[in-house]
């Protein structure tokens, strides 16, 4: 059984932490810089200048004490928590990638900071992580979910966004029946992104 109560704990803890950058980034950047990332097309953010902005957002996260999420990690060590924050290289793979395929910013640009919860039970317990999740969505903890299912791949996948011209962060929460196959799908997607 999931402790559904320190998964929510987890998830509001990370909520925290996004709220707290966000605040801080967003704060030095002038308003009319911002655009809705829901609706700018991925060609139009690398032919406006998005990737500078995304560098400068990587380049604080860096500098400011996003490390905190380490914290997370520390207090729930019997559960499988990993963070990253993504490389700017990665980042532009990433964005040509998806190059001439009339994507938008909100559906690429979701991961700049990616955590990962696996957990045992997870496809046993579904319908009440859901719930949780529902729950969560309501309070505006986090911004959208989703089951994703793709190949071998199986994983929630969650949103922290306080608005759509702020990049989001996104936590990932994994059965551990699923994580082989799950890291395994992670390289192989990653292979693909990068022959194309």
């Amino acid at each position: 059984m999931i402790d559904l109560e320190l998964l929510e704990q987890v998830i509001v803890e990370i909520r925290e932490l996004y709220d707290l950058f966000t605040a801080e980034f967003y704060g030095r950047v002038q308003t009319k810089q911002l655009v809705n990332l829901k609706k700018l097309l991925v060609d139009d953010f690398v032919m406006t200048g998005g990737l500078v902005n995304a560098d400068n957002y990587i380049d604080s996260l860096s500098r400011t004490d996003v490390s905190l999420i380490g914290s997370i990690e520390r207090d729930y060590i019997y559960w499988k928590f990993q963070y990253r924050v993504k490389f700017l290289a990665s980042l532009k793979v990433k964005v040509g990638h998806n190059l001439d395929k009339h994507r938008y910013v909100a559906k690429v640009v979701n991961d700049l900071v990616g955590t990962r919860i696996i957990v045992g039970h997870l496809n046993r317990n579904f319908d009440e992580v859901e719930e949780v999740l529902v729950r969560l969505l309501k309070r505006q903890v986090i911004s959208r979910y989703y089951l994703r299912e793709d190949g071998k791949y199986r994983a929630i996948h969650c949103y922290f966004q306080s608005e759509n011209r702020y990049f989001p962060w996104e936590l990932q929460i994994w059965d551990t029946a699923d994580a082989t196959a799950n890291f395994r799908e992670h390289a192989r997607h990653d292979l693909e992104k990068g022959r194309s």
